[in-house]
C-alpha cells in the first residue's frame, strides 16, 4: 500500500510539474503575442496617420489598404480597422466577419491622439486591443483611424496539441525511471527495518545481514561493528 501511494504520489507531482511547465510558456507566448500586437498596431497606426484623411475616405485613392489590412493579418487577430470623423462618427470602415466595431469616444486633447485601449466586442465575443491615431487634413484634425486587434488568450487550440504532448512524454517517460530508482535506494532500508525487527522480536542482537551501497553500506558497517562490540562487552558481563 505504501509503494501504491508512493507511486500516485509521484505522478501526482509529475502532473503538477507538467501543468506548471506549460502554464509559464503559455504565459511566455502569451506576452510575446501582446507585445507583437503592439508594435505592429503602433507601427499601422502610424503610418495610416500619414495618409490624409481624403485618401482613406470612401472614394479616396487609398481606401483599399484597409483591406489590404484584414488579409495580411494572421491568425485571426484582426478584428476591424475603421476611418471615424473627429466626433467618432463612422466613415469607412472593414471588419471581420461576424464582428461590429465597439462605439468610442476619441480624444480632444493633442496628447492623446495617438493611444491604445482596450474594448468590448459586443455579444461577448471577447476584448480588442485598439489602436488609434489622427487623421489630418491641411494642419486640421479630420478624423482617427481605429485599429482593433483580437486580444490573445491562455487556451489550448489544436495547434498547441503537439506542443503539449511534446512536454508531457518526456516527464512521463521520466516518472517510472525515478520510481524505479527511488525504489532501489529504498530496498536495503526496507530490508534493515525488516532485520531490526526480527532482533527485537527474538530478543537478540546480532549483526544485520544487509547488503547496501553508499551511505547506507557504511552506516551498515558501523551498525554491525556496533553490535559486535556490545555484544562482546554483553557477553563479558
Amino acid at each position: 500500500m505504501k509503494s501504491d501511494r508512493t507511486g500516485l504520489l509521484i505522478v501526482a507531482a509529475s502532473l503538477m510539474a507538467i501543468a506548471a511547465i506549460v502554464y509559464l510558456v503559455f504565459e511566455s507566448q502569451h506576452e510575446q503575442r501582446l507585445a507583437s500586437i503592439r508594435t505592429q498596431g503602433v507601427s499601422i497606426v502610424r503610418a495610416l496617420s500619414g495618409v490624409p484623411y481624403e485618401q482613406l475616405a470612401p472614394g479616396g485613392s487609398q481606401q483599399n489598404i484597409l483591406q489590404v489590412l484584414r488579409h495580411g493579418a494572421r491568425d485571426n487577430e484582426f478584428a476591424y480597422v475603421g476611418i471615424v470623423s473627429a466626433q467618432g462618427i463612422a466613415v469607412n470602415e472593414v471588419v471581420a466577419d461576424g464582428l461590429i466595431i465597439p462605439p468610442a469616444t476619441m480624444p480632444t486633447e493633442p496628447s492623446a491622439w495617438l493611444g491604445e485601449a482596450r474594448r468590448e466586442l459586443a455579444g461577448g465575443q471577447g476584448e480588442v486591443i485598439e489602436f488609434h491615431g489622427p487623421l489630418l487634413a491641411g494642419g486640421e484634425l479630420r478624423g482617427f483611424v481605429r485599429l482593433g486587434y483580437r486580444s490573445p488568450g491562455f487556451g489550448v487550440g489544436a495547434g498547441e496539441l503537439p506542443f503539449f504532448a511534446a512536454v508531457a512524454l518526456p516527464v512521463f517517460l521520466l516518472v517510472p525511471l525515478f520510481y524505479f530508482l527511488l525504489r532501489r535506494e529504498i530496498r536495503p532500508v526496507r530490508a534493515a527495518n525488516e532485520e531490526i525487527s526480527r532482533m527485537i522480536d527474538g530478543d537478540q542482537i546480532g549483526q544485520m545481514q544487509v547488503s547496501a551501497t553508499g551511505e547506507l553500506g557504511d552506516f551498515m558497517r558501523r551498525f554491525n561493528k556496533f553490535v559486535e562490540i556490545a555484544g562482546a562487552r554483553i557477553e563479558g558481563l
